[in-house]
């Protein structure tokens, strides 16, 4: 009879342990996806100077909102474009007020068939597939048009997304989306020339 109660207590040892390796397999492949990031840009012949300004041309677009807080979501991006044109030495200026060098057009998809949208409107594909864990993506097109408005450059970049992530780690991997966009735009920005 022990040896009986110690095999059922063997198993149940063995079931829990793997039941909890199954979920730790599932949360780590869970974070890896996560953690993807996919940026795709066409370069139309934009050369930024240092002395180049940015503005926006209009306010940020978003697709797929409906159920979730926009106008927040849109400042949100905004602000972070804007902070990191900023850091790369950039003046970000009110349209209305000044003429700038560059104009900026974005759109966010927030929904499922963001795929669909991105091809359909802009004939941009960044190549992330379908989502090994069900996620949604969330996808972030940007435009830079001169102030004649030709389109010189656009691109997009493309996370998935988990509407269960607490906000701080949203911001994180917004910000780090969009660094990851304008770090591709600004592959192309000029040197500094001497002053002689």
């Amino acid at each position: 009879m022990f040896k009986r109660q110690l095999a059922v207590v063997a198993s149940a040892l063995v079931l829990t342990a793997m039941m909890t390796a199954c979920s730790t397999v599932e949360e780590t492949e869970a974070k890896i996806e996560l953690s993807k990031i996919s940026v795709l840009a066409v370069d139309n012949n934009i050369q930024i100077k240092p002395s180049d300004t940015f503005s926006w041309n209009k306010d940020v677009v978003l697709i797929g909102a409906e159920n979730l807080p926009a106008n927040n979501i849109a400042a949100a991006i905004t602000s972070d474009i804007e902070k990191t044109i900023q850091a790369n030495g950039h003046t970000f200026i009110d349209a209305d007020k000044h003429k700038s060098t560059f104009n900026l057009t974005a759109m966010a998809i927030l929904d499922k068939p963001g795929d669909n949208n991105l091809i359909v409107h802009f004939g941009l594909d960044p190549g992330m597939g379908a989502s090994a864990m069900n996620n949604d993506k969330g996808s972030l097109v940007l435009a830079v048009k001169d102030g004649n408005g030709r389109l010189l450059w656009r691109g997009v970049v493309q996370i998935y997304t988990d509407k269960d992530m607490d906000e701080a780690a949203k911001e994180q991997r917004r910000q780090r989306a969009i660094a990851s966009l304008l770090k591709e735009l600004f592959s192309k920005k000029l040197a500094a020339v001497p002053v002689a």
